[in-house]
């Protein structure tokens, strides 16, 4: 092989490399795995009525092998389509570990009566990775 040849062929490997090792650094936080899964929540009673206290329960999952941190969200919404906050709170999770939480919450004056959806998300940023709900009716 010339000596023309051969610096050619190393330039190229080279280059190749540095593309694949460039392409394989520039992959986003977000592309790595993430894994969370959220239980569907269990309320304490099928039916409630504004002024009333509502238990919540609920069991938000690291999935993944790492430790990551989520931000949980509860609300509820009405059945006019109101959203209403009822707790928020940023968690570290271990690797596969669950988290559970109890929530009692009454239900506010001026609430829409019929049926009312408790919603708990799991979001990484302003992405949301994973929801489960759970209906009672506010007579």
């Amino acid at each position: 092989m010339t000596t023309i040849k051969r610096l050619t062929s190393n330039y190229l490997l080279k280059g190749m490399l540095v593309l694949v090792c460039l392409s394989l650094m520039s992959m986003p936080v977000s592309a790595q795995a993430v894994c969370v899964a959220v239980a569907t929540p269990t309320l304490s009673t099928p039916t409630a009525t504004t002024g009333t206290w509502l238990g919540i329960d609920g069991m938000v999952s690291n999935c993944s092998s790492k430790k990551v941190r989520y931000t949980v969200v509860v609300s509820a919404t009405d059945s006019c389509g109101t959203k209403i906050p009822i707790a928020s709170s940023r968690l570290a999770f271990g690797p596969g570990q669950s988290l559970r939480f109890g929530i009692s919450w009454p239900v506010p004056s001026g609430t829409c009566a019929g049926p009312c959806t408790v919603t708990v998300e799991a979001y990484s940023g302003l992405s949301v990775l994973g929801r489960a709900s759970a209906t009672f009716t506010i007579y």
